[in-house]
């Protein structure tokens, strides 16, 4: 089940190899896609609907309540976007709009966090881009 993420976080791990572009026909319904936890090594998998799948990417680094700017970009989940983008969020996956969502482990419940972009890049190719899927804690507020 994909959740919102309200609290302060703190990135841990990049799962390797989970960052994967669709395009066209490869995205019809939904994406599927599948990752192994690093804390259990357990296969989850989630699916990505256009229109329908995640939260607006600007929740994440607004004003730094959840990352800052500059831990958005160390850990390259999102880049700078292109002035003729800019519509879009200063921070966005491929100058297409930007969404995120949270998962957890199926089985140890640890969390992840997926950021992707959704959109028609040219005429003709729509693109559906995972930046990747990043391991996280909740920072417990003092």
């Amino acid at each position: 089940m994909m959740t919102r993420i309200n609290d302060k976080i703190v990135i841990t791990n990049l799962i390797p190899n989970s960052n994967r572009t669709f395009s066209n026909d490869e995205i019809n319904s939904f994406v599927n896609h599948r990752f192994k936890c690093t804390t259990c090594n357990c296969e989850n998998e989630f699916n990505i609907t256009p229109y329908e799948t995640g939260f607006g990417f600007l929740e994440i680094y607004e004003n730094g309540k959840i990352l800052t700017k500059d831990e958005v970009i160390k850990n390259k989940i999102a880049t700078q976007t292109s002035p003729w983008a800019s519509y879009l969020g200063e921070l966005t996956v491929n100058d297409l709009a930007t969404l995120y969502l949270s998962v957890a482990c199926k089985n140890c419940k640890s969390n992840y966090l997926i950021v992707f972009s959704f959109g028609e890049k040219q005429p003709g190719l729509t693109l559906l881009e995972i930046s990747g899927v990043w391991q996280y804690k909740t920072v417990k507020a003092v």
